[in-house]
């Protein structure tokens, strides 16, 4: 407990759940030995952060366990998730009120902002924002083949991937977690 209690005084342990959350749910495979930063104001009371970006190596596998990826003491692996990169996390999961406060905001986060109502009207939005870009985008990169085959793109793999998640997610959570309750139901 009293390491707990030092870390929250090093670490914005708000920050830094909503960033594992925000990696873990859109499996981002190449995390977290890759694709990381941080920061802290240099203040005295400055906490470090964690910024969320590059997300190449995610959305592609819904029913990917991230909970068994970032929780990986094998030491022969060293991309894209050694030990030395899942430490933190392990090691915060064995302390009962980060992993309450853990699960309770995964839940909120599913229930809101990843909700598929919530996560697929930010898909049309940017979707709506690049239409007119692709043909040009198309005609410089010669790809995707065509248009048609960017809006199957966007409905096959990330609509696909962005409506069938959360019950992934959740399966995982209460199988990796065992939480006494989680408020989420994704059906």
């Amino acid at each position: 407990l009293y390491n707990y209690e030092y870390l929250k005084t090093q670490i914005d342990i708000d920050n830094y759940i909503d960033y594992q959350i925000s990696e873990m749910f859109f499996a981002n495979f190449d995390w977290p030995d890759n694709n990381i930063k941080l920061w802290r104001s240099q203040t005295e009371n400055g906490r470090w952060r964690w910024m969320f970006y590059d997300l190449d190596a995610g959305l592609k596998n819904i029913d990917y366990n991230m909970f068994v990826h970032c929780t990986n003491t094998d030491e022969s692996i060293s991309w894209p998730n050694s030990p030395r990169s899942t430490f933190l996390f392990r090691k915060l999961l064995l302390n009962s009120d980060f992993v309450n406060k853990f699960v309770k905001r995964y839940a909120e986060i599913l229930n809101s902002d990843f909700s598929s109502t919530s996560i697929l009207t930010k898909v049309d939005s940017i979707k709506e924002l690049y239409e007119n870009e692709i043909e040009s985008h198309i005609s410089r990169w010669h790809f995707p083949d065509s248009h048609s085959k960017w809006e199957a793109d966007i409905k096959e793999k990330l609509v696909n991937f962005l409506e069938n998640r959360p019950c992934s997610v959740q399966e995982h959570i209460i199988d990796f977690l065992k939480p006494v309750s989680f408020n989420f139901d994704c059906n």
